[in-house]
């Protein structure tokens, strides 16, 4: 078996507490589970598998260990634990056998379950969330893991390829989300306190309206995590993405932050098989970002993405936001070098100026993304004048400058 290292090392698994019975089922230890089951151990008895101390429990029995687990358990292990006697319908927070075959024990676990363990607890009667909202659930996090196999056999039990949203029920748990905000908010010390009540004011009402417009955003259309499609281009698997688009699912539609599957695409092949569905390269969220300026922001792990997109013709001198660049994005992001040296092997102008006169250098010490409003540039620029008349050392740094102008000039002719 491969080595693992869970992503979260603070909380490995296995649970602490974990019952011998399911720690032999996780581990596919046959001998084990023959020896505990003749000794009387219960096999339909629930422990909390859950490593995230502060999401909620997650009871699981023997037997939808065995089907979810990663570090040992096969289907002998799953056939082996219904000949004993455990219960293939049982159902524990919503979650059954045949759910956990589909995508795994969870957090910080080792990736596990199969089609093969799948289909035997669907036979043997393990039942899938009833309604609409698990199911959509189950099929996002199944198309998530790349596997077409496990996804094939969710929609042949006629789990819908498009998802599912409830947009009063959006809004009703959108609702309850603000009011957890406010109280936690509430609980907490007023780091305004010490301010004007004018200026206190003024934050609370601009607090407000912000809260108001993300509200209407998270309510207007499901999150990238609820559309089976997105997910499956998350996970860069094409299989996943043709057989959701053969089945069904909507190519073209959108987030809540007005982004398509393109933005979420995990590999070249998906890039491809979107811009044959009829999706464009070249698009526009929320934030005016395309799906290569979306992608910069993926941390050290984003370099796939972005080689996928500008493999596929992405521009990389696209802009937005008055002339911000994609080379400006990248820059102001993680500032990884290797993503950087990427983009100017690619063609990338590092040189490009804004119509403000915001460069890549102001990017790199813009931490708060104001820098390039028009009112923080007309100041710079006006300090700039000033000390150009009183300063040698500016007057050099002025006329290094206008070859990057001359440059973009020339370009943008």
């Amino acid at each position: 078996m491969d080595s693992f290292d869970p992503p979260n090392k603070k909380y490995p698994p296995p649970k602490a507490g974990e019952p011998p019975l399911h720690r032999a089922a996780r581990e596919g230890d046959h001998a084990t589970i023959r020896s505990l089951a003749a000794a009387g151990a219960d096999l339909n008895a629930a422990f909390d598998i859950g490593l995230d101390l502060g999401a909620r429990p997650s009871p699981a029995t023997p037997l939808m260990v065995a089907a979810g687990s990663g570090d040992g358990a096969t289907l002998d292990t799953v056939k082996l634990l219904l000949e004993l006697g455990a219960d293939p319908r049982r159902t524990a927070d919503t979650e059954s056998a045949a759910t956990y075959a589909c995508s795994g024990l969870g957090w910080n676990y080792r990736p596990g379950g199969d089609a093969a363990r799948q289909r035997h607890l669907l036979e043997a009667g393990s039942p899938l969330p009833a309604d609409p909202e698990g199911s959509n659930r189950l099929l996002c996090v199944t198309a998530a893991a790349g596997d077409v196999e496990r996804l094939r056999v969710l929609l042949k039990h006629a789990l819908n390829p498009k998802g599912h949203w409830d947009p009063v029920a959006a809004r009703e748990t959108h609702r309850r989300m603000m009011e957890h905000v406010a109280q936690y908010r509430a609980s907490q010390p007023d780091i305004f306190a010490s301010m004007p009540e004018d200026v206190r004011a003024s934050i609370a009402e601009s607090m407000k309206e912000t809260e108001a417009e993300m509200f209407e955003q998270q309510c207007s259309a499901p999150s990238n995590f609820e559309i089976p499609l997105f997910r499956a281009a998350e996970s860069g698997s094409v299989e996943c993405v043709r057989l959701l688009l053969e089945a069904g699912a909507d190519a073209k539609v959108r987030d809540s932050s007005k982004r398509t599957a393109m933005y979420y695409a995990g590999s070249a092949e998906v890039v491809r098989a979107l811009m044959q569905a009829g999706l464009p390269l070249e698009d526009a969220d929320d934030y005016e970002w395309s799906p290569l300026v979306n992608a910069l922001g993926d941390g050290e792990g984003t370099l796939p993405r972005v080689r996928a997109l500008i493999q596929a013709g992405a521009n990389v001198n696209a802009t937005h936001d008055r002339g911000y660049t994609v080379f400006m994005s990248a820059v102001g992001s993680g500032r990884y070098p290797a993503l950087l040296r990427l983009l100017v092997a690619s063609g990338a102008d590092p040189h490009a100026v804004t119509e403000c006169g915001y460069n890549a250098f102001h990017a790199a010490i813009d931490v708060n993304g104001e820098a390039n409003a028009e009112e923080s540039c007309a100041t710079r620029s006006g300090t700039s004048r000033n000390l150009a008349s009183t300063s040698n050392t500016e007057t050099a740094t002025t006329k290094r400058r206008s070859p990057v102008r001359s440059r973009r000039a020339t370009a943008s002719k």
